[in-house]
């Protein structure tokens, strides 16, 4: 039997597992954003856990309006948490960010551009080349070795200095 198709039978329950984990941004489920409350797991169901069992009717409509009522305070809550996430990531990735700078008459190598032809024992640089200008900041015109420059200018993340 082939296995290609499979994927079509499991994604509802890989759907549902994303929905009721909680993300790592803001603490939350997909669910519980969307409609206010936690999802009821087949598992509580089945086996009548403790909300199960204290489940009454009566007392739910009374219980959907003080959700529906806290739900925007919830919801901000969520949006100040992903912010505090993301501000957190951002200072992360900012710590270990070390600024490359290239010079005029540098030598550099060029990340190959064309993957005509090539394998995966390639080399990815080519070179050395000379920075003959500097354009604005991290933008270079660059020269081969016989001094022609190159037609297109480059970014300085396309390029890597070259030691001789």
């Amino acid at each position: 039997m082939s296995h290609d198709k499979k994927w079509v039978e499991e994604l509802p329950s890989v759907l549902w597992d994303v929905r009721i984990t909680s993300t790592t941004s803001n603490k939350e489920t997909h669910f519980f954003l969307v409609y206010g409350s936690e999802a009821m797991l087949p598992t509580e169901l089945r086996y009548q856990s403790t909300r199960v069992q204290k489940y009454s009717d009566e007392d739910q409509e009374e219980q959907r309006n003080d959700d529906v009522n806290l739900l925007e305070e919830h919801q901000e809550r969520v949006v100040v948490r992903a912010a505090s996430y993301q501000q957190a990531l951002r200072r992360y990735h900012k710590k270990r960010i070390r600024a490359r700078t290239l010079s005029i008459d540098d030598y550099i190598l060029r990340q190959v551009q064309s993957q005509a032809g090539r394998n995966k024992l390639s080399p990815k640089w080519e070179g050395p080349y000379t920075i003959t200008q500097a354009l604005r900041p991290g933008v270079f015109k660059i020269a081969d070795g016989d001094g022609r420059e190159l037609a297109n200018s480059w970014n300085i993340d396309q390029l890597r200095k070259f030691y001789v």
